[in-house]
């Protein structure tokens, strides 16, 4: 099918006579059943998904994106400025921050919560713009198809419900993947109407632009935004111009730029080293994954948040033969495709480039991670591909000239099929319920393979469930897969640490920083454990260290102020709380630890204001009202000592009755 304007032959065309009347109603009708249409598969896509909802957090990732970012945790114009001037998880995606803080803004807070915070405002969002893109998906393709109505339904019911998208709705750090999609499938519309208007339409032309760097800004994945553009031209029969060219050329720009920035950002901790697989290695995974991706679209099995590479590095095994015979089926495709474009058979040619230029970035050919494939990468480029089907279907449904019910088995076979899909999509969201659900997926996909699956599966025994043994267990099976792997021995030591088996954490940590001493998390936490010890002076030694690792955590900042408050040094404490205050003024422990610091070096006047500041945050604070108390005492001032004194017993602060006593009868004295 050729997808150019087509020119109308007047021989052909009958004189007919046009009721006016008539073709409103029709228009009417067309326009109330097409909405009728985008209803139905918001819903279906809304019902697909909805157990999401009361999905929890997961502990990959999205403590660095919600419940442990500071970025989030408030909208100021000055904290806006710092999101979009710094690379947050190893990315540079302002605009999935700002998004994640506008959630935190609305979410509810759960103080007894493990995580503090309610996931479902974090879900609900992920999931409502999942449907946006859906409806956008169909808007396009109904589009494209010149108003087949049957080729957008299947498109959009295609993408909106494959359960390889579930990794990208359901998992709140991914967040980046539906709002980039959400910008990109905007700027796709755009860009086909200005093709369609011959190119005269500024307006659309800037538009398709915005939407561009909206979609950059929340996810580098749209750095490839000039080559699908491209195909876009190439399908409505742009010619190859320089126009057309220099068209793209801000498009490349921009994303060379970000491609660059998050090479950057990534480099020292996501990005393999070059040296541990060979060329033609390299080539062998690539090609792996771009069929895996296309047998995973036909045939979604044996999913998995993770899926691991077939041998540790440097692989010097023979690998299974699909392994080795995957580069040359690739060629055999793009010779195929070859064909396909010296004959002008546009779609599939647009179809499987399509699918080939958004998935390019993430086929490991550079080494992003652990992990062979991820699900989430589908995400945009299974668009192409559900085209293809929908095409297929069509010309099977309109051009053949087949029995009626043939015709409709073919259509009895694709419905079965999406509601496969579906049901399958509306299981998978159910394992990301929890750390538990999700991991032991992976575990029993992929026994002891998958050393991160038996960390955070630990992670979640030892932290929200208290099941030290079952943790301990799964931390010595990755110990097993990774034995020098720093971060288990960190984690092995958090969990000694929970058990008060300080020794041991300590040896833990330790062996930890021996194997990476550069990094953070043993540095914290062993400093921690020396602070339960009551050493202050190695706590000291330890925070000093993660200072200079990342001079911007205050919270390391926060742990060095109390240790030299434990070792009676106040101005040392106070220096570092007034550093933190200065970055965070809401922490009702600064405030507290700096008020100790004062009333240490006997400056009542200021552990007064830092006490009521205390105070003024938590009004229920007993502690604060029995400091507070104290620093009256001391100034002279009996009957505020004794007013503070009865609000701390108040609110459940152990008050001695001799100490209430003689500050009623200081008071009444000083009368």
């Amino acid at each position: 099918m050729s997808y150019s304007n087509s020119k109308f032959d007047k021989k052909k065309l009958k004189k007919t006579t046009i009721n006016p009347k008539l073709n409103n109603e029709s228009r009417s009708i067309k326009k109330h059943n097409l909405l009728l249409t985008i209803l139905f598969i918001a819903v279906t896509t809304w019902l697909i998904f909805s157990p999401s909802l009361k999905n929890s957090f997961t502990n990959w990732d999205d403590p660095a994106y919600v419940y442990e970012n500071e970025y989030i945790k408030n909208l100021s114009l000055e904290n806006i400025k710092n999101i979009f001037s710094n690379i947050i998880v190893y990315n540079y995606h302002p605009l999935t921050i700002i998004s994640l803080a506008i959630d935190y803004r609305f979410s509810k807070k759960i103080p007894d919560d493990f995580f503090g915070i309610s996931a479902y405002t974090f879900h609900f969002t992920n999931v409502l713009i999942h449907v946006f893109n859906t409806i956008l998906v169909f808007i396009l393709f109904y589009l494209i198809s010149r108003k087949r109505i049957e080729i957008a339904i299947i498109v959009a019911l295609l993408f909106g419900v494959h359960p390889m998208h579930v990794e990208s709705v359901s998992w709140i750090s991914e967040r980046k993947d539906v709002l980039y999609s959400f910008f990109f499938m905007l700027g796709l519309i755009t860009w086909y109407q200005y093709n369609y208007k011959n190119s005269k339409s500024i307006l659309l032309y800037i538009l398709t632009f915005i939407f561009f760097c909206l979609s950059i800004l929340s996810k580098p994945a749209a750095a490839i935004y000039g080559l699908v553009l491209l195909l876009f031209n190439y399908l409505q029969n742009r010619k190859l111009t320089w126009r057309v060219i220099l068209e793209k050329i801000p498009y490349f720009i921009v994303g060379i730029i970000i491609i660059y920035i998050t090479y950057k950002a990534q480099s020292k901790e996501s990005i393999g080293d070059w040296k541990i697989l060979t060329i033609p290695q390299r080539i062998m995974f690539a090609s792996y994954g771009f069929l895996a991706y296309m047998i995973k679209f036909i045939i979604p099995i044996k999913l998995s948040a993770f899926y691991p590479y077939p041998s540790t590095f440097p692989i010097k095994e023979t690998l299974h033969w699909t392994f080795y015979a995957s580069p040359f089926i690739v060629i055999a495709i793009f010779i195929l495709l070859g064909y396909f474009y010296k004959r002008n058979y546009k779609l599939p040619v647009f179809c499987i480039l399509f699918y080939f230029v958004t998935i390019l970035l993430v086929i490991q050919f550079v080494s992003v991670g652990k992990a062979l494939m991820a699900d989430r990468y589908s995400y945009i480029p299974y668009i192409g591909l559900s085209f293809l089907i929908a095409e297929g279907f069509s010309y099977l449904w309109r051009r053949l000239k087949i029995v009626l019910t043939i015709k409709y088995l073919i259509g009895f076979i694709l419905f079965i099929y999406i509601s496969i899909l579906s049901y399958l999509t509306y299981q998978r969201t159910q394992i990301w319920k929890n750390n538990y659900t999700l991991w032991t997926d992976v575990i029993e996909k992929f026994p002891r393979k998958v050393d991160v699956a038996y960390k955070n599966r630990g992670n979640y025994f030892a932290r929200e469930t208290k099941e030290y043994d079952k943790a301990l267990k799964d931390y010595n099976i990755f110990l097993e897969i990774s034995p020098n792997d720093p971060t288990i021995y960190s984690n092995r030591g958090n969990l000694f640490g929970l058990q008060e088996k300080y020794e041991l954490s300590i040896a833990d940590y330790t062996k930890a920083i021996v194997l990476d001493s550069n990094y953070l998390d043993p540095w914290v936490n062993r400093g921690i454990t020396y602070m339960k010890m009551n050493l202050p002076e190695k706590a000291i030694f330890d925070f000093n260290y993660a200072i200079k690792l990342k001079p911007d955590n205050i919270n390391n900042y926060r742990y060095r102020g109390y240790s030299y408050l434990n070792l009676n040094k106040p101005d040392s404490a106070i220096n570092d709380y007034n550093y933190v205050i200065s970055k965070n003024a809401s922490n009702v422990n600064d405030f507290f630890y700096r008020g100790v610091a004062y009333f240490q070096l006997k400056n009542y006047e200021k552990a007064i204001e830092d006490n009521t500041n205390v105070i003024k945050i938590n009004p229920q604070n007993g502690s604060a009202y029995y400091n507070r108390s104290l620093c009256y005492k001391a100034m002279g001032e009996y009957k505020k000592a004794y007013e503070d004194a009865l609000k701390a017993k108040k609110f459940n602060q152990n008050i001695s009755d001799a100490y209430l006593k003689e500050l009623q009868i200081l008071s009444t004295k000083a009368k």
